[in-house]
């Protein structure tokens, strides 16, 4: 593992790198919220007070929740205080009708037994101990209160365009995660780990986002930054092929690439 891998992992980022993460992160939300928001035009959703979205980022998907929420109090949380600063200084809203701020910390600095609803988008796959984290939850969450969870299917061509480096550099990419925090596929223990803590699913849901039209140029942008974050390092030869071969898919009408996630809605019983 490199020095670069240590440091990105422990989420200790110079400003570079953690400019190109901010940008990374907007183009990943840009993707996938089209096809997310069904989950926000629910009575439940409507019906929510109190919020948390856990491992926040810069905001931007809370804000984005915007649109859909009136009377709600939403709370986003995460380890980077620089995402965070990023968030309180463009996302941050306070009116009648809403309140929508940040904090730095992990989702065990949240009071429990406070929340109508938790999101944990693509955060499971990240944590060492999932059921830490479920347990927890399920003592954060008020009676009948919601959990949204979203993951990434990786065994069905997660966030793949069809071009031949991509696949080579994702492999490093992916071992590298492996080697510095355990980064795994959850999908088989999911559903069992959520009954284990008292929670029922409601809604499991695969949704496969195809590259088209804006999603093609966020996912374009997206792959783009991956390896300006320099968790894997590149050649330069290595480094003018990926950005040719990207390059090439973008621009070819014929060709799309997808991202297949995992939907799952969790009732606290």
């Amino acid at each position: 593992m490199t020095d670069n891998t240590d440091e990105f992992f422990s989420r200790k980022l110079d400003d570079s790198r953690q400019s190109v993460l901010i940008d990374l992160l907007k183009a990943q939300v840009d993707i996938t919220f089209f096809h997310e928001r069904w989950m926000y035009t629910t009575d439940w959703w409507r019906n929510a007070t109190n919020v948390l979205d856990v491992g926040c980022g810069t905001g931007y998907y809370a804000h984005k929740l915007s649109s859909f929420s009136t009377h709600k109090h939403i709370v986003g949380v995460d380890l980077q205080e620089g995402l965070i600063a990023e968030a309180r200084k463009h996302h941050a809203i306070e009116s009648e009708s809403l309140k929508l701020e940040f904090k730095v910390g992990d989702y065990e600095s949240v009071e429990r037994n406070s929340n109508d609803v938790i999101i944990a988008r693509l955060l499971l796959q990240h944590l060492a101990d999932v059921s830490l984290f479920l347990n927890w939850a399920a003592n954060s969450l008020q009676k009948n209160g919601k959990m949204i969870i979203v993951e990434p299917i990786d065994n069905e061509a997660y966030f793949f365009p069809p071009f031949d480096f991509y696949w080579e550099f994702l492999r490093r990419f992916r071992e590298a995660e492996i080697e510095a925090k355990g980064d795994r596929d959850i999908q088989d223990q999911l559903e069992v780990l959520l009954r284990r803590h008292s929670f029922t699913i409601e809604e499991n849901r695969k949704t496969v986002v195809p590259s088209i039209g804006p999603v093609k140029e966020s996912m374009f942008k997206a792959i783009s930054l991956v390896p300006e974050l320099k968790v894997v390092p590149l050649s330069e030869d290595e480094e003018i092929r990926y950005h040719q071969e990207l390059t090439d898919w973008y621009h070819n009408q014929d060709s799309y690439g997808h991202l297949t996630l995992r939907t799952i809605i969790a009732s606290k019983i």
